[in-house]
């Protein structure tokens, strides 16, 4: 028997159940909380394991596309010149469906584009100017709606941030310039690794860097390599006027293009034998900026899989005996 007062027991068991509905209340608060880490660590994991799943789809992608680029190659005997169904392949987009969504993309000749790490070569271990592919770059930033000074400007930038000296040319750029910067950084004095890094070098903007994104590259040689004329577009004009050296009209250089062969031109000569060249057809030495095939290509592929999308762009080499390897691999964009 309770020795307390009526009014005091009745006090005491209330503040009791009270005090029990607040446990109840914070271990239900608890077990939700626990519920919801549980819910989302679980969605991480089912995210992860999609993104997972979708990198190895798109790797099985690339894979699928250096053996055919391979095996396409090995069908022609050796020392062939050009390669008509591998052109007629890199034109056309693929869609493969798969299960949760579908892989898409395309295969490009990476030969048609200007190389920006030819505007320095290597010299006594350290990259310098090369004067003949910086005016190309300077042709093609002008047939692309860039005007001069302008072109020479953003050249001599380009050539400041990979060489190995601090003097800066006409209307470039090096160290100091980029030390005086809000955010201050340094010039690589190495080549470009993508295209997407001259947007770090003065006068690339973003207006500049989308105008002639298509038009350029940054392979991991310094040199031009040559233009693949069975596989230009017409859109390619910028860049086989800068090729070419200028003094020709664009019109008559698109009718080469839409004029081409069915099959693609069997023979440099054959290209360079268009009235629209003259009698000498070009010098010896600028015929060898051009040919039939390519030792590089690009890879862009797009994979939606469920939930996950994934953009993947790699650049293959292809060497003499029709070895295909990858050197780079960019997941995403810049």
């Amino acid at each position: 028997m309770s020795i307390l007062p009526p009014r005091q027991q009745k006090n005491d068991e209330g503040a009791a159940l009270i005090t029990a509905l607040i446990i109840v209340a914070v271990m239900a608060a608890a077990v939700v909380a626990v519920m919801d880490t549980m819910r989302f660590s679980m969605r991480v994991s089912s995210n992860v394991a999609q993104r997972d799943q979708a990198q190895l789809l798109v790797l099985g992608a690339e894979k699928l596309a250096t053996e055919t680029i391979s095996r396409t190659r090995a069908e022609y005997p050796a020392g062939t010149a050009a390669f008509p169904v591998l052109d007629e392949w890199t034109r056309n987009p693929f869609v493969f469906p798969i299960d949760g969504g579908q892989i898409s993309g395309q295969v490009i000749d990476s030969a048609n584009c200007f190389n920006l790490n030819a505007v320095v070569r290597q010299e006594d271990g350290r990259f310098v100017v090369d004067k003949d592919n910086a005016k190309r770059l300077e042709l093609l930033l002008e047939y692309s709606g860039v005007n001069p000074p302008q072109s020479t400007e953003l050249v001599s930038a380009l050539v400041d941030w990979m060489d190995g000296d601090a003097s800066p040319g006409y209307g470039g750029a090096e160290d100091p310039d980029y030390m005086a910067l809000a955010a201050p950084y340094r010039t690589s004095e190495s080549l470009l690794y993508d295209v997407s890094e001259i947007k770090a070098v003065a006068g690339f903007n973003a207006q500049i860097y989308h105008l002639i994104r298509p038009q350029v590259c940054a392979l991991p040689e310094p040199v031009l390599q040559p233009l693949n004329l069975n596989t230009l577009n017409t859109w390619n004009l910028p860049l086989l006027v800068a090729y070419l050296g200028g003094g020709y009209e664009p019109q008559d250089l698109e009718s080469l293009i839409l004029e081409r062969p069915v099959g693609g031109f069997s023979d440099v000569r054959e290209f360079f034998s268009r009235p629209v060249f003259g009698e000498s057809g070009l010098q010896e030495e600028q015929r060898k900026l051009f040919a039939l095939s390519s030792f590089y290509y690009a890879l862009q592929a797009d994979i939606q899989y469920y939930g996950t999308q994934l953009e993947m762009t790699s650049i293959v080499k292809v060497s003499e005996s029709g070895q295909v390897d990858v050197i780079s691999r960019q997941f995403g964009g810049f």
